[in-house]
């Protein structure tokens, strides 16, 4: 695991899992991962909580000035999610430090569900509060990140309801029929009508038996 994570380093946020083609061996837990791990292509945190995290990451290990101008870390917001996308909003983003970029980035890893899934930060450049432009531009690409999520919501309930249709049992016994070729439904009284019949002609042949005798 540490070889892997030394000659992969730019994919370290994904899980490790040791399999065998042979024998089968560890396949299945890889697969029941991976399906855990689509539905955090999906998630949503709101800012609030969001800045909430990082104001206390930044609390705790400042970024450092850099020629002496200070480096202020602003506000952050999730603009899209399927892959999560973090805009992080900074006085002078030239000067921040990838390590710095790296260490916010395992902060909302460890605060939020984000396991296993590529987690993109962006940088703008950003004063204390947002301009007009910018408070749009967050708000039409939450909006659309919405709609796509709502438009996967949908599409995932269709394809569940086609997957339940398919799947119907249908309580009826049926037949193939020689002569059309196609399968008929029987109803429990096609049995009795039939017996019915039977037993009537079989009442009258004894009724006659007994006559001649």
């Amino acid at each position: 695991s540490k070889m892997i994570e030394n000659y992969l380093p730019f994919i370290s946020y994904a899980p490790v899992h040791f399999t065998s083609a042979q024998t089968g061996y560890g396949v299945e837990s890889m697969v029941d991962d991976a399906i855990d791990i689509s539905y955090n292509l999906r998630q949503r945190v709101s800012t609030g909580v969001l800045n909430d995290a990082i104001r206390r990451a930044v609390g705790e290990h400042p970024p450092a000035s850099v020629k002496g101008q200070q480096v202020k870390v602003r506000y952050a917001t999730q603009a899209e999610s399927s892959p999560p996308t973090i805009i992080i909003f900074v006085n002078k983003p030239d000067l921040l430090h990838f390590s710095y970029v790296r260490y916010l980035e395992n902060t909302i890893r460890a605060k939020f569900p984000f396991r296993g899934v590529p987690l993109r930060i962006e940088l703008r450049r950003g004063s204390g509060t947002q301009t007009k432009e910018e408070r749009l531009k967050t708000k039409r690409e939450a909006g659309l990140a919405e709609t796509a999520r709502t438009d996967e919501e949908r599409r995932e309930a269709k394809r569940q309801q086609e997957l339940e249709a398919e799947g119907e049992v249908i309580g009826e016994e049926v037949f193939y029929d020689e002569e059309d070729g196609d399968f008929e439904d029987l109803d429990d009284d096609d049995f009795t009508e039939d017996n019915g019949e039977e037993e009537v002609e079989e009442d009258d042949e004894d009724a006659s038996k007994g006559d001649k005798a």
